[in-house]
């Protein structure tokens, strides 16, 4: 008997909360038996944050399942469309991309997690753009990929200092395939497809032949995101800002040195920043199916069911960033800033 939506959102709900709480265990259990190669710092913070990066995980390990039932039921009744396949392939990237944020967030690295937290909102707007535009700008994605060969060639040839077909071991024949290949694009599509968003022309600017589009056009088209916020605020991060050089990093007055390891300060925002985008990404996989469809039915249940899940996740990193920056100005009023110590002497570390 098919589940109603409350029905299927329920059991949902209740496996995400277990999968949490398995992944908790697990990287508790695996820390003990183990040896990992991590330097002090960054095993401490490992320590403070399992508890919430198991919820993070959580939320990708949904995500992924309920594309990989969407794929295989897709291609088990063969009504695979190209705009489907873009939308599979960005989605992958996208989990792919969580798993680094969660890597760099466990090690207490939040600017490299800010960097590919940024990267899966892109991924996520190039989606939802292609899921809105159909199977011509699909299939425009998909072809363009030949032309970001060609110049990652081109490019690494410039850092060698060496001539282009050397790059490839001499292997011209190779790089003339690639070179017909760019001229038919340009040939079917207008020379302005083989530029970096070239793809997005015609779905953009359809009779403006000089037109290049940008993400910024991209993003404009897909309309107002919540997410926006964050985007900048990774932006920032990864553009250098004031602000973000001096997060992760203290000077110690009484050494007169700088210290760039690992914090366990200000991990929980890029956290959220993943979260969500998983959250909205599986929005993007409800509307590329059909009203009637039974793979719609399913993925709207775990999109409610994620949305849940998320919110309650993004108030428990808020809470251990605060906890941890409470804890952090304690310790500094004492002269202590490191969190190397299993136990500090004004107060026992929080337990989060």
């Amino acid at each position: 008997m098919k589940l109603s939506h409350e029905e299927l959102r329920e059991k949902l709900s209740k496996e995400i909360e277990v999968v949490a709480g398995v992944l908790s265990e697990l990287t508790d259990t695996c820390d003990k038996q183990v040896g990992h190669d991590w330097i002090e710092e960054e095993r401490a913070v490992a320590e403070r944050w399992r508890t919430p990066l198991a919820r993070v995980a959580a939320v990708e390990y949904m995500a992924v399942k309920v594309c990989s039932i969407a794929m295989e039921l897709v291609n088990s009744t063969k009504r695979i469309t190209v705009t489907k396949r873009a939308v599979f392939l960005l989605h992958a990237r996208i989990c792919r991309g969580a798993r680094e944020v969660r890597l760099l967030l466990s090690h207490g690295y939040n600017l490299g997690a800010w960097s590919a937290m940024r990267t899966m909102y892109e991924l996520h707007v190039l989606a939802w753009f292609i899921d809105k535009h159909g199977d011509d700008t699909a299939q425009r994605y998909l072809e363009h990929g030949v032309i970001d060969l060609r110049d990652w060639i081109g490019q690494m040839g410039k850092l060698a200092g060496e001539d282009v077909a050397d790059v490839i071991r001499g292997d011209t024949e190779r790089l003339k395939q690639l070179d017909d290949r760019l001229r038919e694009l340009g040939d079917t599509y207008g020379p302005k497809y083989l530029k970096k968003y070239g793809w997005a022309n015609s779905a953009l600017r359809p009779d403006n032949s000089k037109y290049e589009a940008s993400f910024k056009d991209i993003d404009d088209d897909v309309g107002p995101s919540p997410l926006r916020p964050l985007y900048e605020m990774a932006c920032a991060a990864v553009h250098g800002s004031s602000y973000a050089s001096h997060m992760g990093s203290d000077l110690v007055p009484s050494a007169n040195m700088l210290l760039v390891g690992s914090s366990p300060l200000d991990l929980g925002a890029p956290a959220i920043g993943c979260i969500r985008v998983l959250q909205q990404q599986v929005a993007v996989l409800v509307d590329a199916w059909d009203e009637n469809d039974d793979v719609r039915h399913l993925i709207i249940a775990t999109h409610i069911a994620l949305t849940d899940f998320v919110n309650d996740t993004a108030e428990i990193l808020i809470e251990a960033d605060d906890r941890l920056r409470d804890f952090d100005a304690r310790n500094r009023e004492h002269g202590q800033f490191t969190f190397t110590e299993e136990e500090s002497p004004w107060g026992d570390k929080p337990e989060l």
